[in-house]
């Protein structure tokens, strides 16, 4: 050893090894793991000049700081000064809370090493010790890894302080006192109580480690089994997918043929009467009821479940959260209530709820579920009401159906009937997806003509109410869409598979912000184009 080491140094250098932090490395790094920045290959190891060692194992583990540890083991395994990237990689083992040991292990085992036929005096097992400790850095042996390195360590440390040969080394180059070596003894024999620990623990270590060997192949079968399973799971899923599909098909087949056995028994009635008679022509009145029948039957076939509907306009109750607390006893009306999905919405949340329906068999079914329906056409039943008598006005897709000479005093009787800071709701198709622009916008023969969301919002803030929102609704699902990725792709997803609905959600202004002109839509509440 160097004339400078003393016995202190050796206990200081005992005290920082036991004090170094718990482990920060989430699993063992390898050499290889860090062949690339910490070690030279190829013919750059090829053309170092190996020098003299520059120490043995010993006393690299007390070489004083890690700095100087690293300069010098550098020096004695590979011949040549520490470069920065390998003096960081190394520094960096040693900050994660390895030991020495550890580092003298990865720069002994790396291949530039090897190519320069390094060698280490007193080394021992340090090999195998760390092979032992890569085998056991694996869930959930990883923390036996980490006591391996430090009982090691500590055992190193333990075997250098209790060498009566280094010790009598560092007592002829000091001539340390009688006093200092009964010191060390009394630590070192603290130190055999912990490698004593470390020993047992190492036993059950190995205990464990042919315990695991022994369950691999159990394990890996049963890994295989539970692929097997998930890919089982998956195609099911898949099957039940498409039985859904059918079943809503199915479904929406039934309700058409009901409605057909309906319109068929009610054809056959007249028959029975006289076949000589011929039937009379059938009354305005006759007429309105079978399409009101007809309609009821299309609204169950293809709007979908009363209990998806209720989901999809669940997220309306949250615009109403913020109206001035002291019109909140006042109606809420819902021109085009249909079957009321949005009606028992308002009633479970303590909203005085009203809807309003020109189609005789919608009301009665909302009737025969304690809501609050009338038959009437909404226009004139708001034409009826008195001034600033409603807290909100709600029509889901009622717009599409009027000609623009009913919405437009609509919108005008709405603004008289809602009191200052009362909300208004419009959702009607989106016909900038062009899907329902072209095609399924007519599934419904009684649609007019669709309107678009700047047109929808113009009207709404020419008549005095401020914009607070545009939402773009219900997209097609994802499988639905072209999946390939660029800009191409994303303008056919959006022109074709976007949102199917849009809604435009409107306030009217309190007093202080009625200001004489009608409202302007700012850039704000404008949704961009879905492409």
């Amino acid at each position: 050893m160097k004339s400078d080491l003393d016995l202190d140094a050796l206990i200081e250098r005992i005290r920082e090894e036991a004090a170094r932090p718990e482990y920060q490395a989430v699993g063992m790094p390898t050499p290889a793991a860090v062949a690339n920045d910490a070690f030279r290959t190829g013919a750059q190891a090829d053309s170092a000049i190996a020098m003299a060692p520059a120490g043995s194992f010993d006393e690299l583990l007390v070489a004083g700081s890690d700095e100087a540890f690293l300069d010098q083991a550098y020096r004695t395994l590979l011949g040549r000064a520490a470069d920065p990237a390998g003096r960081n990689a190394m520094a960096a083992l040693l900050q994660a809370g390895w030991r020495r040991t550890y580092v003298l292990y990865v720069m002994y085992a790396s291949d530039e090493a090897r190519r320069l036929g390094s060698s280490l005096p007193g080394v021992g097992k340090l090999s195998l010790v760390y092979r032992i400790a890569g085998k056991l850095d694996r869930r959930p042996l990883r923390p036996l890894s980490r006591i391996l390195d430090r009982g090691y360590n500590a055992w190193r440390h333990l075997r250098l302080a209790v060498n009566g040969h280094g010790l009598r080394r560092l007592a002829s180059q000091q001539d340390l006192a009688a006093q200092a070596l009964g010191g060390l003894k009394g630590k070192a024999e603290q130190l055999a109580l912990g490698l004593q620990a470390n020993q047992a623990e190492v036993a059950a270590l190995a205990d464990r480690i042919v315990q695991v060997e022994a369950y691999g192949p159990l394990v890996q079968a049963h890994g295989s089994q539970l692929e097997a399973q998930q890919d089982e799971l998956q195609r099911h899923a898949a099957e039940l997918q498409a039985h859904v599909g059918e079943l809503q098909t199915h479904r929406r087949d039934l309700d058409l043929q009901r409605a057909r056995i309906n319109m068929l028994h009610r054809r056959a009635l007249p028959l029975a009467q006289s076949a000589a008679t011929p039937p009379a022509a059938p009354s305005r009145d006759t007429l309105t009821a079978r399409i009101d029948a007809y309609y009821l039957a299309f609204e169950d076939a293809n709007r979908g479940s009363e209990s998806a509907i209720r989901e999809r306009q669940q997220g309306y109750l949250d615009h109403l959260a913020n109206v001035p607390e002291q019109q909140l006893g006042k109606m809420v009306v819902d021109i085009g209530c249909g079957r009321g999905e949005w009606l028992r919405l308002l009633g479970e949340n303590g909203f005085n709820a009203n809807g309003i329906d020109m189609n005789a068999d919608m009301v009665a079914h909302c009737q025969a579920q304690g809501l609050t329906a009338h038959h009437a056409d909404g226009l004139s039943w708001l034409a009826a009401q008195a001034d600033e008598s409603c807290v909100a006005v709600s029509a889901f897709h009622v717009v599409e159906h009027l000609p623009f000479e009913t919405l437009f005093p609509l919108i005008e009787q709405a603004w008289r009937v809602l009191a200052p800071g009362g909300v208004l709701i419009l959702e009607t198709p989106n016909p900038e997806n062009v899907l329902v622009g072209s095609h399924t916008f007519y599934h419904d023969f009684s649609h007019r003509n669709p309107v678009t969301p700047t047109a929808l919002q113009f009207l709404v803030g020419y008549h005095g109410f401020a914009v607070t929102d545009v939402l773009r609704l219900s997209p097609y699902p994802s499988e639905a869409r072209v999946n390939e990725p660029g800009a191409l792709a994303d303008r056919v997803n959006g022109h074709l598979y976007g949102p199917q609905d849009f809604s435009v959600i409107a306030r009217k202004p309190m007093p202080s912000e009625q200001l004489g002109e009608p409202a302007q839509t700012t850039a704000a509440t404008t949704a961009a184009d879905p492409t």
